[in-house]
């Protein structure tokens, strides 16, 4: 944990904003509110962060170092929620390996210092995973709960994470039909989470798809598939 860290936290204080990290910057110094909800942009910008830093900018607030925080958090929050669900199934060598791995990984402690919002997405994505895992073994409302809310504001701010969170019920769904066959309430009731998530995530980008659709239709290409792309 102290290694990972440190290698998140060398030098940040010294890091400028560059790139890629200014769409969002961009769009919301000459958007309001209501336009960055409706509008996928041309260069990327994730919707619910751009909210979110205009915000910031408007207490007066902005700077590197608010700027930095939520990637720096949420990739150390990666980091210890994946040795922790890792733990009752890896042996003390292996553990002790992965987490080692996981905190030198190099795109790892990239997302962790970018202003993007890959750190978010990858750590909540990994949230929504467990907790669909644990929803089909205990049925606990706070993991179905849990599980729908992280796959929500996933989709919110980065749509290409989706089909990984709605897959995963490819793999739960016939696994729980495996021990009830014939029990359909049982079955149905094991997929609300997905349901619900999909009616947030549905919820949330609607504005944008119904405003913006020609952003999505100039992102997603004109080119034929090829084999290598397929």
């Amino acid at each position: 944990t102290l290694l990972a860290a440190a290698l998140r936290l060398w030098q940040i204080d010294r890091q400028i904003v560059l790139d890629d990290e200014w769409h969002s910057i961009s769009k919301f110094a000459a958007a309001s509110y209501g336009n960055i909800a409706r509008s996928f942009g041309t260069a990327d910008h994730s919707i619910p962060l751009t909210l979110l830093l205009k915000w910031i900018a408007e207490q007066g607030a902005l700077s590197e170092y608010p700027l930095y925080a939520l990637p720096l958090i949420f990739g150390m929050a990666t980091f210890v929620l994946l040795v922790l669900a890792t733990r009752r199934f890896l042996p003390p060598a292996a553990l002790v390996t992965f987490a080692g791995l996981l905190a030198i990984s190099p795109l790892l402690i990239l997302y962790s210092r970018q202003m993007r919002p890959y750190a978010l997405v990858l750590c909540l994505s990994l949230v929504a995973l467990w907790a669909a895992w644990n929803w089909t073994r205990r049925r606990r409302l706070v993991h179905g709960l849990l599980y729908a809310l992280a796959t929500a504001l996933t989709g919110w701010m980065h749509m290409v994470f989706l089909p990984a969170l709605f897959g995963i019920w490819l793999y739960l769904l016939p696994a729980a039909a495996l021990h009830k066959p014939r029990n359909w309430r049982t079955l149905a009731w094991t997929v609300a989470p997905a349901a619900l998530a999909l009616l947030l995530v549905s919820a949330l980008l609607a504005p944008a798809f119904l405003a913006d659709w020609q952003s999505i239709s100039a992102k997603a290409g004109t080119d034929h598939i090829t084999a290598d792309g397929a």
